[in-house]
């Protein structure tokens, strides 16, 4: 008996290879902003993600209105949708608590292994099941370790934040499986 016969088959992470990455997010980015939307030195970085993620999620993170929403919530739901054909499930985190009670019989958001979305991480609630507590967010990046279920998250918590919010383990699981790309500087919201 083989060992694919006894485990199944080993999952890998979706990959993402865009090889036209930079031009994308450009239009992307024109179409949700208009043209004259400021190109920041960050989104460099995401381009460099979307032409080659490496098999890793992603965690965009830092100063308020920076467009970390816009490219997670916006243009990257676009770019799977119409270049990579990838199917996702998205969220916004202060939304997580109703979601996971809605979803209590399936629980879709945990155990499907469709790339997850959440918007702004740190602003979700512990959600209480009967007496029971579950820091969602903990609960999905442990999972998605595990899985390697494609994570792409923003959040305006620093990284020894999320390690004060959701525990050393937590941060440590993160960081082994997304790029982290931070954006400082001033809100460009006008």
């Amino acid at each position: 008996m083989e060992v694919n016969e006894i485990w199944g088959e080993r999952k890998e992470m979706v990959k993402i290879s865009l090889p036209n990455a930079n031009e994308v997010l450009k239009r992307g980015l024109r179409f949700f902003l208009g043209g004259n939307y400021e190109w920041l030195p960050e989104y460099d970085e995401i381009a460099k993600w979307l032409t080659d993620n490496k098999g890793r999620g992603l965690l965009f993170y830092g100063s308020n209105g920076r467009g970390k929403t816009v490219v997670c919530q916006k243009v990257i739901p676009a770019i799977f949708t119409y270049y990579l054909k990838v199917d996702y499930n998205q969220y916004d985190a202060i939304d997580l608590g109703d979601t996971f009670r809605n979803e209590i019989g399936n629980i879709e958001l945990m155990w499907n292994e469709k790339p997850l979305l959440i918007d702004d991480i740190g602003t979700e609630s512990v959600i209480n099941d009967y007496g029971e507590k579950h820091d969602l967010v903990s609960e999905l990046i442990d999972r998605a370790e595990k899985t390697k279920r494609l994570l792409i998250l923003t959040t305006n918590l620093t990284p020894s934040e999320i390690g004060e919010r959701y525990g050393l383990r937590t941060l440590d699981r993160l960081r082994s499986i997304v790029k982290s790309v931070k954006s400082i500087g001033d809100s460009l919201r006008r």
